[in-house]
């Protein structure tokens, strides 16, 4: 996700008092049924006071094993997907206008 924000036009701090919004990424990762799984990720945005400003939330069923070995590409896919979820987020709760 740090390589992801600056695309979006946000800039990164790098110290967290800096920061005008904190970002935390959750996986949660459930068994189902069939050899599936559920994978959850919730990148939860907070404001510099620690209130919650948003989460943006991406879930997928994958094959059992999937993520057990290399997996960087997707974790690319998920980060891009999520960057602008994320920049939404500080736009909305900034009161920034859009530009695009």
């Amino acid at each position: 996700m740090r390589s992801k924000i600056p695309d979006t036009g946000d800039l990164l701090a790098r110290k967290r008092e800096a920061a005008d919004f904190v970002v935390k990424g959750v996986v949660k990762l459930t068994q189902l049924a069939g050899h599936q799984q559920q994978i959850e990720i919730h990148w939860l945005v907070y404001d510099a006071a620690g209130q919650e400003a948003g989460d943006v939330a991406q879930g997928h069923d994958i094959e059992q094993g999937s993520l057990d070995h290399l997996w960087g590409e997707v974790a690319d896919a998920v980060t891009t997907e999520a960057a602008g979820g994320v920049h939404e987020v500080i736009t909305n709760w900034s009161g920034r206008k859009k530009t695009s």
